[in-house]
């Protein structure tokens, strides 16, 4: 470490980060699902939502298993999960 440089602490760093992620979270948020980008992908995506809701329940667990209801709502009659779920 160059020498006058000063490190954060361990805490600090985690609480700057979960505030910028529901941040993100919040600006993403469409009510009953969450964009990953909003002009580059408008929809809901499935790998996504998994790490979105995860996200969300730290703060708010009702609306991480809103986005979870959301995703699987999108489910074919065969079972499958499609990648992406317009809505």
């Amino acid at each position: 470490m160059p020498h006058g440089a000063s490190v954060a602490k361990p805490h600090e760093d985690r609480r700057a980060l979960a505030q910028d992620a529901r941040r993100v979270l919040s600006a993403n948020d469409r009510g009953d699902y969450t964009v990953p980008r909003e002009r580059l992908y408008p929809a809901q995506w499935l790998w996504d939502a998994g790490l979105i809701a995860l996200g969300w329940a730290t703060t708010d667990v009702s609306r991480a298993l809103t986005e979870l209801e959301t995703v699987l709502s999108g489910q074919w009659g065969n079972g499958m999960l499609p990648d992406r779920k317009s809505t």
